[in-house]
């Protein structure tokens, strides 16, 4: 227990012998110099608090004593514990509990950061709805070198400090298809050879898929007309062998419908999608995927699908939001802006990705002495001589 935070964390001293509070049990796999708890209840804010006031290494394992004011016995109180290090916040946590006159009720907060939601949470610099490595954002919700990641759900490409590869070129700040310079096809954003019967094309044009049965010649779709096994053709789309008079893709039957034969293995062709159940669908606003990725509905955030769900030329709106003609409202104005979500009806602060303080809906920095706050606390109105720092009230000293 840190004994130090006892006076530190003191809201009001109690007025009985024993005093009104919370026990707060505090645990966390980071390497963490400080926690800043901010708890509140439903008529008030209270105080944001800082524990230990010089920062120190933490254990794994922190307990914490709240203190509150006896009157404040029956209601509920909500606490929003950040993990601090170095002055940044790294985790979060929150959790709420109903004071006892005369106890200290035992609670419990676990502090983590919640990657792969898709959505940009605390000190996360990306958030790609996954937590793979090498797709630009990394497992821990980090941006990997050289990419650059913009929306939320976070889309990252190359970044360009170092040039683009051949038929690319630099546009903010992110390699995309030069069709001047291409000398394939323009698959998105890449420039690709242009020789697959999924991906066909030259002269920098689109990529197109072929048709089911015939073959990419020279960037475009023909009919194949000397693909043989036995008596029969092969289709160059879904088979690369033949084995004992059998087509065969790879070591395995010749891809079913839908599919296209691939480096000898059957992925979905074109710009089909894979649904759970194992066959390939062509991309649309109920099942809605990358090519040969896994297929997912749509909802009311998006109004198109190009390799996934999008909002006119954007990633998909926020949630509570609507896509109406390729633009995010949140009920009947714009979308909302960094650090705010949208309740359905407008927007309103969001207390997990604001990096500063809460005020009237807004979002704030949280470096002003009338508007103090970190990691979406409410803002505090520092008093007297106070003074924010990093978020917090503190009293000047001489």
């Amino acid at each position: 227990m840190r004994s130090g935070a006892l006076v530190g964390l003191l809201l009001v001293f109690a007025c009985t012998s024993e005093p009104t509070g919370v026990l707060l049990t505090v645990q966390t796999d980071a390497d963490l110099d400080q926690l800043r708890i901010g708890p509140s209840t439903a008529d008030a804010t209270l105080p944001t608090m800082v524990t230990p006031e010089v920062p120190e290494p933490l254990d794994s394992t922190e307990v914490v004593p709240l203190f509150f004011a006896d009157a404040l016995a029956g209601q509920r109180v909500d606490l929003l514990v950040h993990g601090v290090a170095g002055g940044t916040i790294q985790t979060f946590g929150s959790a709420t509990t109903t004071l006892i006159a005369g106890q200290l009720v035992p609670v419990s907060v676990s502090l983590s950061v919640p990657c792969g939601n898709g959505s940009l949470d605390m000190v996360e610099q990306c958030d790609d709805r996954n937590r793979d490595d090498g797709d630009g954002c990394d497992a821990n919700c980090r941006l990997e070198e050289g990419y650059v990641c913009q929306g939320v759900p976070s889309r990252c490409r190359l970044g360009c400090p170092d040039g683009c590869p051949e038929g690319e070129h630099c546009e903010d700040d992110v390699c995309v298809c030069d069709p001047a310079a291409c000398a394939g096809c323009c698959s998105l954003d890449r420039c690709v050879q242009g020789t697959s019967p999924g991906e066909c094309g030259a002269g920098g044009g689109r990529c197109q898929a072929c048709e089911l049965g015939d073959e990419c010649v020279a960037g475009a779709c023909e009919a194949c007309a000397d693909c043989t096994c036995g008596d029969a053709p092969c289709d160059p789309l879904v088979a690369d062998t033949c084995v004992e008079e059998t087509c065969q893709c790879g070591d395995g039957p010749a891809c079913g419908e839908g599919e296209a034969c691939r480096g000898g293995e059957c992925v979905c062709a074109g710009d089909r999608c894979r649904q759970m159940d194992g066959t390939c669908h062509v991309s649309s606003l109920d099942a809605c995927g990358p090519a040969g990725g896994l297929c997912a509905a749509c909802d009311e955030r998006s109004d198109r699908c190009s390799g996934g769900c999008r909002c006119g030329d954007g990633p998909p709106c926020g949630e509570g939001e609507n896509c109406v003609e390729g633009s995010c409202q949140c009920g009947e104005v714009a979308g909302c802006t960094l650090g705010q979500r949208c309740d359905g009806i407008r927007c309103v602060c969001d207390e997990a990705t604001c990096d500063g303080c809460c005020q009237a809906g807004r979002c704030l920095p949280g470096d002003q002495k009338n508007a103090c706050g970190g990691g979406g606390i409410a803002c505090e109105n520092c008093r007297g001589r106070q003074r924010c720092t990093a978020g917090a009230c503190v009293s000047n000293v001489g």
